[in-house]
Order: structure tokens, then sequence, then C-alpha cells
């Protein structure tokens, strides 16, 4: 049952997404994560060209509700990141900025991230993920507590594979305890890819909260025995696992919806890069930077990620 349309529900905020890949270096490298994405070598942008890169972005954008989410590699570990999103965070324009960390450096970093989160209420947002190979479950409970105690939003989401750790318990309840105090934490359990668990199935149970909307909802209608379904879905990976993912020659609303910023500083209309070449360079003053103005036609044949789902398309 392919879905026949995703759009944005009428009666909630809906952002243009910007995805920025700040660095590909990362402090981990999980066996699970494609190797791209952990580049110990890749490019990184020095401070000046990051923050010159935010203004750029926003004056391409000041008419819309933006939300920046920087990711990676590990963009924390990038010595320019707090300041990046501090400047993010002075234009009204970018409504709110969103993390996606492991939350694996010095706690100084969070700190001063959790600094910003006091000062601009209710616009800093973090997706922790746990990786149960890698992290220390005392140090990441830490900083996810120093977050919220700022007023910062966290979804922790514990990365887990067909073989589910034993310490996962004990670190559900530490977690708990934080929800108990802090209704803007989050915790979800995210599947490797491809994993079908009994034990994973355990764990959404143990994590069965009503979610934070973040804006990540989507109206989506399908076919069902000939009779269109319509509903409301914040997440997609069931989704993705159901093959319901197959949008090759929908109308796509990447580019004047949707932005996707490399580490390189090139610019693409979404995170799959639907286009040939990209658009133009966010880091380079001399790239022609303008944004597209009609969708695009996709060229795919299907979604690998939540965050390219959520972008509106519809059958042509």
């Amino acid at each position: 049952m392919p879905l026949i349309e995703v759009r944005a529900p009428s009666d909630r905020t809906f952002f243009y997404e910007v995805h920025w890949v700040v660095t590909r270096r990362c402090t981990y490298a999980c066996q699970y994560c494609p190797a791209h994405r952990h580049n110990p070598r890749a490019f990184e942008a020095d401070a000046n060209v990051l923050v010159d890169g935010v203004t750029r972005l926003a004056s391409l954008l000041p008419s819309h509700d933006v939300r920046l989410n920087f990711s990676g590699g590990e963009p924390t570990r990038h010595k320019a990141f707090p300041a990046l999103v501090e400047a993010a965070l002075a234009y009204r324009c970018i409504r709110r900025c969103r993390v996606l960390s492991n939350l694996s450096m010095p706690l100084d970093v969070y700190r001063r991230l959790a600094g910003l989160g006091a000062r601009f209420p209710e616009r800093l947002q973090f997706v922790a993920s746990f990786h149960f190979a890698h992290a220390k479950p005392a140090a990441f409970v830490s900083r996810v507590s120093l977050l919220l105690e700022s007023g910062v939003d966290v979804l922790v989401k514990l990365v887990l594979g067909a073989v589910v750790p034993l310490s996962v318990v004990e670190l559900i309840e530490d977690l708990r305890l934080l929800r108990a105090r802090h209704r803007k934490l989050v915790i979800r359990p995210q599947r490797v890819r491809g994993t079908e668990s009994e034990y994973v199935d355990q764990v959404e149970r143990m994590t069965s909260d009503t979610p934070t909307d973040w804006g990540d909802s989507r109206a989506v209608t399908y076919l069902d025995r000939e009779i269109l379904v319509h509903e409301v879905r914040e997440e997609f990976d069931a989704v993705i696992a159901g093959g319901r993912n197959l949008f090759y020659g929908y109308s796509c609303d990447a580019g004047i919806g949707a932005l996707f910023v490399n580490n390189d500083g090139s610019v693409h209309s979404a995170l799959c890069r639907p286009e040939a070449k990209p658009l133009f360079n966010l880091y380079d003053p001399l790239s022609d930077a303008s944004l597209p103005t009609t969708g695009v036609i996709c060229p795919h044949e299907r979604c690998e990620c939540s965050a390219s789902i959520r972008i509106p398309k519809r059958v042509v």
C-alpha cells in the first residue's frame, strides 16, 4: 500500500526544513552506520565560513518558518558548532534548531549549548542517539539532564539491533526518572535497519510515551483495498520497513519546502539529492544562490529516510 500523498496537517506548524551536515567526522564508528557518514578525513569548513553560511541561508529564506537540522558525523565535535547555533538562533526566520547528536563530547560543549537553550526558549532541540557499543550511560544521562534543565526539548533514540543488551533496562529507568521531572523528554527505540526482534518490541512497549510534536507530523493518504485511508503520522520508520516508501515519478516539494547542505557547502533540494548537480554552494560567496520555484519529479525508486518522506509529495 504505497502512500498516495504526504502533506502538512493544516492545524500544525509546517517548517521549511534545512538539513545541514556540519561535518562527516564522528566520535564513533558504528558498524550499522554507512561509511560515508563518519569519514575521519572529510572536509570541515572553518568557523567564519559556517557563520557566513548561516547568514546567507537566512537571507534566502526571510519569509519562511525555518527549522535547521544539524547533523553529521557528530556535529558537536566541530569546534565552531556552538557559535554556528548561536548565529542561527539570532535570525527570526530560523524558528528552530534541531541537533542530531550522540552527546559524546566533553560536558563543556553541552553547557554552552544548554546556555543557548536558556537564552532562546523553545527554539533549541536535541535528538540524542544512544549507541550501546560506544556510549557511557552515566555520561549520556548527565548530558540529557543538563539540556533538559535549560529548557531544551530532548528526544532520546536508543539504537537497537537484534541483540538488546541487558543495560537497556537500567538506562531506560534512569531516563524515565528524568521524564518524571521533565515532560520535554521523549524516549524511543530506533531499530537498526532490517532488525526484527521481540526484544526491540519489548523496549518499544517500555518507552511508549506520548511524543512531543516538533512539527514532524504529516497527514498521509494511501489506498487500502480500494478505500482511501487518511491518517496523521509522526514516525515513518514503519513506512520504510513495510516497503511503502516508493515515490518514483511523484511530484515532491523538495527545494520549495526543504534544502540539504552538505559538509562541503554544496546545496541540493533534499537529502536524497534529486538533481544531477548542486543548486549552488553555500560556502562560496561567488556562487549564484537562488532557490527553486517549483518542486521536483522524484527520480529515485524509494525514499530511504524519514527526512525525505516527510517532504510533501503526491501522485501525478
